[in-house]
C-alpha cells in the first residue's frame, strides 16, 4: 500500500491510509458490480441490446449523461456498454430491473452484499472504515426513487479502495473472495505462526456469469476506456471509475475521484491492483489520464522484476546462462552494463576500466570492452541506448534530434566524420 498526500509546499507525503480508511464515491468502477448483479439474476446477457438514447436519460428531473455517445443513437450490447462504461445503459438497466418495488430495490442492495460489498474485509490493520451501502427500509428517508440508477454507475454509495479492490480480486479468482493480510508467517523466536489464507465468500456468484464479466473487463482495456494498457506485454482486465465530488458553488473548479482497478495476467492472475486520485481538478481527471498511467507504470515495473527473477533462475553460476538469451552486441556506460549482470547473474569478463564499454560474446560468457571515441571526430553511436548516445554526442558539441524508440540503429552525421557543431538526428529501433 502507497498513500500519498500532497502537502502546501507541494511535497508527497504519507500521513494517512487512505487505503482503509477513507471511503469516497467510486463512480463507474462499480459497474462491474452492476453487471454482475444483472448477469447473475439472468436479467441480461453479452449481446442483449440496450438504448442509450444518445447518451442522456432523465429520471424525474436528474439527468445522467454519457461522456460519449459511443452508439450514434442505435442500440448497443450490454458488453459494448460495460467496455465503454455508459452510465446510462446501468442506470436504466438498474432501474427496471430493481427498481419498480421495495422488493426489487432489496434485492439489488442484498445482491451488493453477496458480492460482499457493504462489508468491512478485516484486514489486519486498524482504521478500516464501514462502506456506504443504502438500505431501503432503514435508510428509507435517504433512499429515492434516484438511488439505484444513481449507486449502478457508483454514486449514493461509498466505500474504501481496498473494499473495491477486494471486490475485483473475487472476480479474477473465480468468483472465490479472500481476506486481505499483509504477511504470511511471524517469526518469534524458534517459533514460527503461520497466517493461512482465509475466505470470506466461497462464491459471489455463478462460473458463467464471472467469465462473462471477465471477458467484459479485458474488452476494457482492448477497446474501451483503458485501452492505453492494450501493449502493456500482459493481458489486462479492468474497469475505470471518474466520480464527480459534491456540488460545485459558483466560482469553485469541478473536483473529481479517479480511480482504476485491475488485475493481471488476465487469462491467469497473479496481480490485483487499485489506482485511486481524490479530488482531481477539472483540467486532468478521467480515470483514463490520470490513474490507468499509474497502473501502467505498476504494471511494467512489476514485469521488469519478473523478468530479473527468470534470468536469476536460469542461471548457474561460472556456467553461463541455461535457456536465457545473451545480451548480444551494445555499447554504453561500463557501470550500467556491470551493475545490470551481476543484478540478473549474468556472467561476464571485463577488461579494463574504462568509463565506456562495447559488451560482446565469447562462448557462453559476455565480454565487457572499453569503447573510446576522439574528441575531434563524430563517435559511432550504432547500438548504444539513446541516454548514453545523447550524452556522448552533447557533451561534444553536438545538437541531437531522436526518432523512433529503443536502440540507435542510424545515425545521420557518418562515424568518424569530422566534427563541426553539426546537427545529427539518431534513429532508433
Amino acid at each position: 500500500m502507497t498513500n500519498l498526500s500532497v502537502d502546501t509546499d507541494s511535497t508527497y507525503k504519507e500521513v494517512k491510509n487512505y487505503a482503509i480508511s477513507h471511503k469516497y464515491a467510486p463512480g463507474s468502477v462499480m459497474k462491474g458490480a452492476t453487471a454482475l448483479a444483472l448477469l447473475d439474476d439472468g436479467f441480461m446477457k453479452a449481446d442483449d441490446l440496450v438504448d442509450i438514447e444518445h447518451g442522456r436519460k432523465s429520471f424525474r428531473g436528474d439527468i445522467v449523461r454519457d461522456d460519449e455517445d459511443f452508439g450514434h443513437g442505435q442500440p448497443v450490447t450490454f458488453r459494448d456498454a460495460v467496455v465503454h462504461s455508459s452510465n446510462v445503459a446501468m442506470a436504466k438497466l438498474s432501474n427496471h430491473f430493481y427498481n419498480q418495488t421495495l422488493q426489487d430495490r432489496k434485492k439489488f442492495i442484498s445482491k451488493m452484499k453477496s458480492f460482499g460489498l457493504g462489508r468491512l474485509t478485516g484486514i489486519d490493520l486498524i482504521g478500516e472504515v464501514r462502506p456506504v451501502l443504502k438500505d431501503p427500509e432503514r435508510d428509507k428517508n435517504d433512499f429515492y426513487y434516484t438511488t439505484i440508477p444513481w449507486m449502478a454507475h457508483g454514486y449514493e454509495t461509498e466505500y474504501t479502495p481496498i473494499q473495491i479492490l477486494c471486490f475485483y480480486n473475487a472476480i479474477a479468482n473465480g468468483g472465490r473472495m479472500m481476506k486481505p493480510y499483509l504477511v504470511d508467517k511471524i517469526v518469534k523466536h524458534e517459533e514460527t505462526i503461520e497466517i493461512k489464507p482465509e475466505v470470506i465468500i466461497g462464491k459471489i456468484a455463478s462460473d458463467q456469469s464471472i467469465a462473462t464479466l471477465r471477458r467484459f473487463l479485458e474488452g476494457v482495456v482492448q477497446e474501451g476506456t483503458a485501452v492505453s494498457l492494450k501493449d502493456v506485454g500482459v493481458k489486462i482486465a479492468g474497469k475505470t471509475g471518474t466520480a464527480q465530488i459534491g456540488v460545485v458553488k459558483e466560482g469553485q473548479d469541478m473536483e473529481y475521484n479517479s480511480t482504476f482497478a485491475g488485475y493481471f495476467p488476465a487469462d491467469d492472475p497473479k496481480y490485483s491492483i487499485i489506482v485511486v486520485f481524490y479530488r482531481n481538478p477539472k483540467h486532468l481527471y478521467y480515470a483514463s489520464q490520470v490513474a490507468v498511467p499509474v497502473f501502467k507504470n505498476i504494471v511494467e515495473k512489476i514485469l521488469s522484476l519478473q523478468a530479473i527473477d527468470v534470468a536469476r533462475n536460469t542461471v548457474t553460476p561460472n556456467k553461463g546462462i541455461a535457456s536465457a538469451e545473451l545480451p548480444g552486441y551494445g555499447s554504453g556506460y561500463s557501470k550500467d552494463f556491470k551493475e545490470i549482470f551481476r543484478h540478473s547473474l549474468v556472467p561476464f569478463k571485463s577488461s579494463g576500466n574504462s568509463r565506456w564499454s562495447e559488451i560482446g560474446e565469447e562462448g557462453r560468457n559476455v565480454v565487457v570492452k572499453g569503447y573510446k571515441y576522439q574528441s575531434k571526430l563524430v563517435p559511432d553511436v550504432r547500438g548504444m541506448g539513446v541516454r548514453d548516445a545523447v550524452y556522448i554526442m552533447e557533451s561534444l558539441g553536438l545538437k541531437v534530434k531522436i526518432q523512433g524508440y529503443g536502440k540507435v540503429a542510424l545515425q545521420s552525421v557518418a562515424p568518424y566524420t569530422r566534427l563541426n557543431h553539426q546537427n545529427i538526428t539518431l534513429t532508433l529501433e
